[in-house]
């Protein structure tokens, strides 16, 4: 993961060291601090989990909003590409609807393109991600 993680500052986890029994300590004394120690470290784990789900979901959610917006831009070339042939083959259209058929090809291309920039805006619109 590049981003880093609010729990411990950090995108890499330290490894941990064994740990010694201070000399005044009974064995009993270590096994209840370590397993208090252990308690902390597994919830900061569980926690550093929960995170990274969150944060792979939004990138999955995001991704999918920018291919849908390319394949949208694609279809709509194809399309207005398919009405421009078949009106240069039947000749049935003047140059100023294929002039303005040109204008929205290109519109929609930039729309296709420049819609991804929008995704942090539109991600706090209710509707716009699924849950």
């Amino acid at each position: 993961m590049s981003a880093i993680s609010p729990l411990n500052g950090s995108t890499a986890r330290p490894c941990h060291s064994a740990v010694d029994r201070r000399p005044d300590e009974s064995l009993q004394d270590f096994l209840l601090r370590r397993h208090d120690e252990m308690a902390v470290e597994l919830a900061t784990l569980q926690a550093e989990f929960t995170w990274q789900g969150q944060h792979l979901h939004a990138q999955r959610l995001t991704a999918h909003r920018h291919q849908t917006w390319r394949h949208a831009g694609l279809a709509l070339d194809a399309t207005l590409a398919m009405l421009l042939a078949l009106a240069g083959i039947f000749d049935a259209v003047p140059a100023s609807v294929a002039a303005i058929t040109l204008i929205v090809l290109l519109a929609g291309n930039l729309l296709a393109i420049g819609m991804p920039r929008l995704d942090p805006v539109l991600v706090g619109l209710p509707g716009w991600t699924p849950r």
